[in-house]
């Protein structure tokens, strides 16, 4: 019989905010690269569980932070805004 890998409660609410920032079509793609890397495996420390999310993010290239020049879906920029000017309404004419 198989080993089934067991995370904490804590584990797993992790592994599920971590998909939270991917693109939609990354998130399945992380989760079974994620199993596949402990395939075999009944327990993992925090460490290793973050490390491992790390490292499969980064060499997968599964994110990637939006630029300034891209436009939210509400069509929005994305980025700084110039800085607004605004007056003293005690200050005279």
């Amino acid at each position: 019989m198989p080993n089934i890998l067991r995370l904490s409660d804590q584990q797993i609410s992790e592994l599920i905010a971590l998909t939270k920032p991917l693109a939609p079509q990354n998130r399945d793609l992380f989760l079974q690269l994620f199993a596949d890397a402990f395939r075999g495996r009944s327990t993992i420390d925090d460490g290793e569980f973050y490390r491992t999310a790390r490292r499969l993010i980064v060499d997968h290239h599964l994110f990637s932070a939006p630029s300034d020049f891209e436009v939210s879906e509400r069509g929005r920029k994305r980025g700084r805004q110039p800085a607004r000017q605004f007056t003293n309404p005690a200050s005279p004419k």
